[in-house]
C-alpha cells in the first residue's frame, strides 16, 4: 500500500476509514508545481515526511513527483498525473495549481484504487473528484489578511489621500492566484475606507508566479508610474521578482511591496524590511498534521476529513520567528539572506 496526505488547522467534519490496513507498506506520492524546500511544497513535503517517517505500523515509502518546468508546466503535469495512474501509490497527495486541466486524471487515479487527497484548493464543484480528505487553504483569506495588513500600514504612515498599486496577478487561469487578488482587493479597500482613505490601481499584469517576468513586468511598471506606492503580488516568487525589479531601477526605497506564502526567501527580505508584509500559513506544520491524517485512515481511525490553514501575516522578523518552527527556518534559504545580527538561534 502507499501512503498520501494532507491537512491543516481548523476542520469540518469527521470521517471514519472504511478499511483496516492489512499489508506492512505504505507507498506514498507527493505531486505538485514545484518540489524545491525554501517553497510551501517543499516544505509540506518536509512536514509530511516528518510524522509518516516516524510511524511505526508500516514500511513506508516516500517520493515527491514535480514537473520540470514548475507552475507553468501543465504539460509535464499530465504526464506524472498520467503516470500516477500506472504506477498506483497507495496514497497520492497533490497540492493543486490549476484545476480544470486536472480533474480527469484525478479521477483515474480514484477509478484505479488510489486514495486522493487534495491540497491547497477546494472548487465550489469537484465534480467526479472525491478525495477521501481536504487540506485547505483559503486563499481568498490569504488575500483578504495582506490586504487588511496593508492597509493598516498605510492608515498609520501614510501622509496622502490615495494610495496608487499594481497588482501582479499569477496565471490567468489560476483559481488561486485569482482568489488571492480579489481578496487583497476587497480587504485593502475597505480598510482605506475605514481611516478615510482610498486606492487607485494604477496597473494590473500577470506574473503568472513567476519571479523572472515579476522581475522585469517591476522595472516597466515602476518606470511608467514614478509615483507608484505599492505593489501586490499573488505569491512569494513574484513578491521576491518585484523587490528586485525595483531595487534595479532605484525605486524600492518608495514602493512597498506584498507578498503571499512565506517562502524562505520571502520571510528573509520581510526581516530585511525589503517586502512589507505576507499572509502565511505554516506548511511544515500542515504537512505534518497531513501525514497524521494519513495515518488515521490507514489504520481505520477516525480523521477530519476537511482542514483549512489558519491564515496569518508577519510583518516583522520577531514574529516570523514566532510564528514559525526553527526546523523551517535553519536553512540557507533563509538564514543567509538575514541581515547581521537578525538570526536567533535556539
Amino acid at each position: 500500500m502507499k501512503t498520501k496526505l494532507l491537512a491543516t488547522g481548523a476542520t469540518l467534519c469527521l470521517a471514519v476509514a472504511s478499511v483496516v490496513h492489512a499489508q506492512e507498506t505504505l507507498d506514498v506520492a507527493i505531486v505538485s508545481g514545484i518540489s524545491d524546500i525554501t517553497q510551501f511544497d517543499g516544505q509540506f513535503s518536509a512536514g509530511v515526511r516528518d510524522t509518516l517517517e516516524a510511524y511505526e505500523g508500516a514500511e513506508v515509502s516516500i517520493e515527491h513527483y514535480a514537473p520540470s518546468g514548475g507552475m507553468e508546466d501543465e504539460i509535464g503535469m499530465d504526464a506524472i498525473l498520467r503516470d500516477m495512474v500506472t504506477l498506483q501509490p497507495d496514497y497520492l497527495l497533490f497540492i493543486v495549481v490549476h484545476w480544470d486541466t486536472v480533474q480527469d486524471r484525478l479521477v483515474a487515479l480514484q477509478e484505479a484504487g488510489v486514495n486522493l487527497m487534495v491540497v491547497e484548493f477546494a472548487p465550489e464543484n469537484a465534480g467526479d473528484v472525491k478525495p477521501f480528505a481536504w487540506a485547505i487553504t483559503d486563499h481568498t483569506q490569504s488575500g483578504r489578511v495582506t490586504g487588511a495588513s496593508a492597509a493598516e500600514h498605510y492608515c498609520n504612515d501614510f501622509a496622502g489621500d490615495t494610495v496608487r498599486a499594481a497588482l501582479f496577478h499569477g496565471t490567468a487561469s489560476s483559481e488561486i492566484g485569482i482568489n488571492r487578488m480579489d481578496g487583497i482587493q476587497e480587504a485593502f479597500v475597505a480598510g482605506l475606507a475605514e481611516c478615510g482613505k482610498s486606492v487607485d490601481y494604477v496597473q494590473e499584469v500577470f506574473a503568472n508566479f513567476n519571479r523572472e517576468r515579476a522581475f522585469e513586468l517591476a522595472q516597466q511598471v515602476a518606470t511608467a508610474h514614478p509615483d507608484l506606492d505599492i505593489i501586490f503580488g499573488a505569491n512569494s516568487n513574484t513578491a521576491l521578482g518585484i523587490m528586485e525589479g525595483l531595487r534595479t531601477v532605484g525605486m524600492l526605497e518608495q514602493v512597498d511591496v506584498t507578498g503571499i506564502g512565506g517562502q524562505l526567501e520571502e520571510l528573509a527580505s520581510i526581516c530585511r524590511g525589503e517586502i512589507l508584509t505576507a499572509g502565511v500559513r505554516n506548511p511544515r506544520q500542515q504537512g505534518q498534521e497531513a501525514g497524521a491524517v494519513v495515518i488515521a485512515h490507514f489504520e481505520g481511525e477516525p480523521y477530519d476529513e476537511i482542514n483549512y490553514a489558519p491564515q496569518v501575516t508577519v510583518n516583522t522578523c520577531e514574529e516570523i520567528f514566532d510564528f514559525y518552527p526553527m526546523a523551517m527556518l535553519d536553512n540557507p534559504a533563509f538564514r543567509d539572506n538575514l541581515n547581521e545580527g537578525q538570526w536567533q538561534p535556539e
